[in-house]
């Protein structure tokens, strides 16, 4: 016989047992090799909030700040354009019209379904932002 018991509890599942480490890293791969992310296994939800990774990491743990614009996004990039250069002088007012509108549609694409808790509350903002301008 061995002497360890086969009768000891099992932890439940997302705690730690007794004597094992706080630190639980995750390892992902990344840039080519393994990486360890410093992810801690037992932190609390609001420590987890103040921490920028929780921030800016997507649910694969990229971090994601910015993405290619999507067709709404381009929409207004282009209706901004064509204001700026006063290229539409006589229809301004619909150019900035459709502008604002693919604007909102952006926003609240954001809000709905942004990668991570920062593109969310970008798209919050951005969405009272223009519906402030309509008041």
């Amino acid at each position: 016989m061995s002497g360890t018991s086969t009768n000891s509890p099992t932890p439940a599942p997302g705690s730690i047992a007794v004597g094992a480490p706080v630190h639980q890293s995750r390892q992902r791969w990344g840039a080519g090799s393994l990486v360890d992310d410093g992810m801690v296994a037992n932190q609390r939800p609001e420590r987890r909030v103040r921490s920028i990774g929780w921030w800016l990491r997507d649910n694969n743990g990229r971090v994601i700040v910015a993405q290619w614009p999507s067709p709404a996004l381009w929409v207004w990039i282009v209706a901004a354009l064509l204001t700026w250069t006063a290229a539409l002088a006589a229809h301004e007012v619909a150019v900035t019209g459709i502008g604002r509108g693919a604007l909102i549609v952006w926003a609240l694409d954001e809000l709905v379904r942004g990668v991570n808790p920062f593109r969310r509350l970008l798209g919050a903002a951005v969405l009272a932002v223009q519906l402030a301008r309509f008041a």
